[in-house]
């Protein structure tokens, strides 16, 4: 899901180093997001990301899949899946859109 903003500054002063996550592309190359929100919706999560590379300020909204717990490093592995059903992936598009409407000056 991708979705112009104008102004994402009130998010800044929020941000800690728990606000940043790394994925590998399709091509193996590293991909640097800041987290813009996580949220349940309907029995499942979803995270909210903004690339630091891209000029354009697009979010890209994911499905969180939760693994198993590791005792070792007291950690649960997550997994950022697509959202392929374009109605499911708008209809959770409004729900960020919703939660952040005070932080974030949404462009129509």
């Amino acid at each position: 899901m991708c979705e112009n903003f104008d102004d994402i500054d009130g998010l800044d002063e929020e941000m800690d180093d728990d606000n940043f996550v790394m994925l590998i592309d399709d091509d193996g190359n590293e991909v640097h997001f800041e987290v813009l929100d996580v949220f349940p919706h309907e029995d499942k999560e979803y995270i909210v990301l903004l690339d630091f590379e891209e000029s354009e300020e697009e979010v890209v909204i994911m499905e969180i899949i939760h693994g198993e717990y590791d005792e070792e490093t007291d950690t649960i592995e997550e997994e950022y899946i697509a959202i392929e059903d374009e109605a499911l992936l708008m209809e959770v598009f409004e729900v960020f859109k919703s939660r952040n409407a005070d932080h974030i000056d949404f462009a129509e």
